[in-house]
């Protein structure tokens, strides 16, 4: 294997896992800060209401940028 090859194959394994450890994390710290979580809830139902969440409501989702940013 050449060194562009390690390379390579180690920038997949290093980006590999870093998407569900964060939803695990920024999961897991909702759970224990059950006001933050009821913050982020109370927040989305009344940007969102019955709508289907999309990306142009991140903008006024404060507390949700916040969680998602600093899990």
């Amino acid at each position: 294997m050449s060194i562009s090859d390690s390379d390579a194959f180690m920038f997949v394994l290093a980006g590999f896992e870093t998407t569900p450890i964060a939803l695990h994390l920024t999961v897991y710290m909702l759970a224990i800060h059950e006001e933050i979580q009821e913050q982020c809830r109370r927040e989305v139902e009344e940007v969102c209401g019955c709508q289907a969440y999309s990306e142009h409501y991140l903008k006024v989702l404060h507390w949700i940028q916040v969680a998602r940013a600093n899990p």
